[in-house]
């Protein structure tokens, strides 16, 4: 048996299921939280932006822009350059309550369309 690999511009049934749910009142969003050590020297927000700009050259995944989709067939395709600024934000949070209030109101917010939808 062989295994079959997709490019990133071949969407699968669930990118399709995704695209259909995905609304601006409604946004499809996921989130993932990580908690670093403090046993290490702490990772620095620029290095972070390193690493995903790294990232970003070397996979098309990261460059995917998705239009249309909902009810439209979804018109696919790799953008020449991203803004790691608008990509890849920090903010301060006093407590867990804070922090979920930041994470809330990111997810609350829809992804525009012309850019690639994810957000660090």
């Amino acid at each position: 048996m062989t295994e079959q690999t997709s490019s990133p511009m071949e969407l699968t049934p669930s990118d399709h299921t995704y695209l259909h749910l995905d609304t601006k009142s409604s946004p499809m969003h996921w989130a993932m939280l990580l908690e670093l050590s403090t046993d290490e020297p702490p990772i620095t927000f620029d290095a972070i932006r390193s690493r995903v700009q790294e990232r970003i050259s070397r996979y098309d995944l990261f460059r995917l822009v998705i239009a249309q989709g909902r009810w439209r067939k979804p018109q696919v395709s790799v953008a020449d350059d991203i803004d790691i600024d608008r990509h890849v934000s920090a903010v301060d949070y006093d407590d867990s309550i804070d922090l979920h209030r930041h994470v809330s109101t990111r997810l609350e917010a829809a992804l525009p369309r012309t850019n690639p939808l994810w957000h660090i």
